[in-house]
C-alpha cells in the first residue's frame, strides 16, 4: 500500500482541482431572487523570467494570512514566499528535506493565528508551522490518525482536518473529518467518517472513496460535503460534532465534456508514468458526470460552495446559518478545470495547476 498511498497523494494534488466539469448547467438565474456578483482580475504575482522570488515552478497553494499578506507554495522549488496584497515580495521559507522546517510531499498550505502558515507534509508525517516571516516556529508529529490532507486552524489553535482512512484488515478505504484540540495528538471529535470496500486494482474507485471537502468557521462550526454527481448537499455541525442542519439545492446531473475526460486521462497517464506505473492508466475510468459541489470555503463570515458543473469558477454563497445570499463567478479566469480559487474577505486569489505558459497567482476583486 505504501507505493499506492504515495500515488494517491499525487492524485489528490493534481486531480482535486480538476474533478469538475465544463458543463453549462447552473448560472445566476437558477436561484430566483438572489443577486449575482462577478470577480475581476486586478493584479497578479509571478513573472516568466527575472527575479527568482517572483518566478514560480509549480504553484500548489496560495492563502491570505490573518494579517493580510499573501503566501504562495511552490512545490517545484519546495519553497514558501510571502507578498503584500499588491504583490511585493516580502519573505521566503521552506525547503526540501526531512529536517526541521523541511518537507518532501506537502499536502496543503493553511493560514494560522498570528500571521503564520502551516504546511501539512505527507512525506514526513508532520505539520510544520511557520511564523509571519516564514521562519520555522514549531512542528507537530505523532498525530494518531495521520496528518490531515487538508486542514483549518481555528483562532484558539484547534485544528479541523480531513484524513484519508485505510483498513488493511478489511480492505476498505474512506475518509474522516476530525477536530484536534490544541497540543493534542489524538482527535477529540469526528464530524463525518465513511469507509467502503475498494478494489485496489481500480485506482479511480480508491480515489473517490477517500474524497471529502469541508470548511470551518472561526467559531468552530464545520461544514462538510461529499463530492456527489447526484445531489447537492452540505452538512453543518456544531464544534462538538452535533448535526445542526443541511444545506440543499435542486440539482440535475450534468455530463462532462469529452474535452474534460480526455484532459483527465492525459493528466493521469502523466502521473502514472512519473511514478513508474504506466500500466495503471488502463484501469483509470474517468467519472462521466460533474460533481455538484467541488469545494467549500469559509471566508469573511460566509460559506463559499463551488459548483462542479460550471465552465468557469462559480460559487453559491451562504451565511453561516445556511441562508443563501448571492452567487459569484470569475469569468476572466482560464478554463475552470485546473483553476483553484481562494476566497478572502475582500480580495480573492486564483492559480492554475497546469498553465500553458508560466505559473502566476491572480489577485481578484468584486467588479463594480
Amino acid at each position: 500500500m505504501g507505493r499506492l498511498n504515495t500515488l494517491l497523494a499525487a492524485v489528490c494534488t493534481a486531480v482535486a482541482a480538476s474533478c469538475g466539469g465544463s458543463g453549462g448547467g447552473g448560472g445566476p438565474a437558477e436561484i430566483e431572487g438572489l443577486p449575482h456578483r462577478t470577480l475581476e482580475v486586478t493584479g497578479r504575482i509571478g513573472i516568466e523570467l527575472g527575479d527568482s522570488n517572483c518566478v514560480f515552478s509549480a504553484v500548489r497553494g496560495a492563502v491570505f494570512t490573518t494579517d493580510g499578506r499573501i503566501v504562495v507554495s511552490d512545490v517545484g522549488t519546495f519553497s514558501l514566499r510571502s507578498y503584500t496584497p499588491t504583490g511585493e515580495f516580502l519573505h521566503r521559507g521552506g525547503r526540501r528535506g526531512e529536517g526541521p522546517g523541511e518537507y518532501t510531499m506537502p499536502a496543503c498550505l493553511t493560514a494560522c493565528p498570528g500571521g503564520g502558515v502551516v504546511v501539512s507534509d505527507f512525506g514526513s508525517s508532520k505539520l510544520i508551522f511557520y511564523d509571519s516571516t516564514l521562519t520555522l516556529h514549531h512542528e507537530v508529529t505523532g498525530i494518531v490518525e495521520g496528518v490531515p490532507g487538508d486542514l483549518v486552524v481555528l483562532p484558539d489553535s484547534a485544528i479541523v482536518g480531513s484524513v484519508r482512512e485505510f483498513d488493511r484488515s478489511t480492505g476498505s478505504a474512506g475518509y474522516s473529518v476530525r477536530r484536534w484540540e490544541p497540543g493534542k495528538s489524538e482527535s477529540s471529535t469526528i464530524y463525518m467518517m465513511s469507509m467502503q470496500q475498494v478494489d485496489r486494482s481500480n485506482p479511480r474507485a480508491m480515489f473517490r472513496a477517500t474524497q471529502v471537502v469541508f470548511a470551518a468557521a472561526p467559531d468552530g462550526r464545520v461544514f462538510v460535503s461529499v463530492p456527489s454527481t447526484e445531489k447537492y448537499l452540505i452538512e453543518c455541525y456544531s464544534p462538538d460534532g452535533t448535526p445542526l442542519r443541511s444545506i440543499e439545492r435542486a440539482f440535475e446531473p450534468v455530463e462532462r465534456s469529452e474535452e474534460d475526460l480526455l484532459m483527465e486521462r492525459e493528466m493521469m497517464a502523466s502521473i502514472f508514468e512519473s511514478r513508474g506505473m504506466p500500466g495503471m492508466i488502463d484501469e483509470w475510468e474517468p467519472e462521466r458526470y460533474c460533481t455538484a459541489i467541488a469545494d467549500l470555503d469559509v471566508s469573511g463570515g460566509l460559506i463559499w460552495a463551488r459548483r462542479g458543473t460550471e465552465a468557469i469558477p462559480f460559487y453559491d454563497v451562504y451565511d453561516l446559518d445556511g441562508n443563501p445570499l448571492f452567487t459569484c463567478s470569475a469569468p476572466e479566469l482560464p478554463y475552470y478545470q485546473l483553476v483553484a480559487v481562494v476566497p478572502g474577505d475582500s480580495l480573492f486569489l486564483a492559480y492554475e495547476a497546469d498553465p500553458e505558459d508560466y505559473p502566476v497567482v491572480h489577485i481578484l476583486e468584486y467588479a463594480e
